[in-house]
């Protein structure tokens, strides 16, 4: 009687226990997790419907770009055989000009713009009618990428400094594509590379016999004494042109490690107003030095 009476007392509590447990904690129809063996619903039309959709789109754009391609490759040809010239790659840039009827040196400074903010798809084909309105192009070098593409700016020089001023007031915020608007300003005429972290032993002469292989139109070459450190020197390298100057540094950007051992220099653009001291040697580039 005693056992029978104690699974009676057991059972009653574990009854109580599981009616509390089970009013406590009721999961709502819509939280239940569904059977693993129900059955599932698949629509296969929608994906087929899609794919077939997409093919047609994708083949249309090909279709389409390769179409806007040729026409601008064709665009380009008509151009250089209207203009008398032909569009030269190197260096990472496309120039196109001088006129072949041109005679002299080319226009002074004041004469370049500089363009940025161009689509990456746009090339001499639009750029060259749209600034011609304002006045005669001597030259359009486009900054390119070895993918094909530009790379969103480039320089443009007028013949005169008047028709500079033109672009910069007519076609400075000009929406070339819509909702694209593209930055157009005076090209700054800096000539001048400030060469940093230079060995203490190296001179004028020196620095332009190991500089002279992968850039030219040097005009004078200073090297002075650095303020902060005294163990190293500094170089400001003035050239004829700016021009001159932004390949120069474009050349010798790569091989800043190579012209003198255990010594990585640094090549930067020199401040217009910059003014140097303590220079330990100069040298005027009237001839063509010798490689060392």
């Amino acid at each position: 009687m005693r056992l029978e009476n104690l699974h009676n007392c057991c059972g009653n509590r574990q009854e109580e226990s599981t009616k509390q447990f089970s009013t406590k904690i009721q999961i709502p129809k819509i939280y239940r997790k569904p059977s693993l063996f129900a059955p599932k619903k698949y629509n296969n039309s929608v994906p087929n419907v899609k794919r077939n959709r997409e093919a047609p789109s994708q083949n249309e754009d090909s279709a389409n770009y390769l179409k806007n391609q040729l026409k601008m490759h064709q665009n380009i040809l008509d151009l250089e055989k209207r203009l008398g010239t032909s569009i030269v790659q190197k260096n990472g840039q496309r120039k196109l000009g001088p006129p072949p009827n041109w005679v002299g040196p080319p226009p002074g400074p004041g004469c370049e713009i500089f363009v940025g903010k161009l689509p990456r798809d746009i090339y001499e084909d639009a750029i060259y009618p749209l600034f011609s309105r304002v006045g005669k192009i001597y030259e359009v070098r486009l900054m390119m990428n070895f993918s094909g593409t530009n790379r969103g700016f480039c320089f443009i020089m007028y013949e005169t400094q008047e028709a500079a001023q033109r672009a910069v007031r007519e076609l400075n915020n000009y929406e070339i594509i819509p909702n694209w608007f593209i930055g157009v300003v005076i090209s700054v005429n800096n000539c001048r590379l400030h060469i940093t972290d230079l060995p203490q032993t190296v001179s004028a002469k020196k620095l332009v016999q190991k500089i002279w292989p992968v850039c030219e139109d040097i005009d004078r070459i200073y090297v002075f004494q650095s303020i902060y450190n005294p163990l190293t020197r500094h170089a400001l390298i003035e050239f004829n042109t700016h021009r001159s100057a932004a390949m120069a540094r474009r050349q010798l950007l790569p091989e800043r490690s190579k012209f003198f051992d255990r010594n990585e220099v640094k090549i930067e653009w020199a401040h217009p107003k910059m003014i140097i001291g303590n220079v330990v040697s100069d040298y005027q580039t009237n001839f063509v030095p010798k490689k060392v």
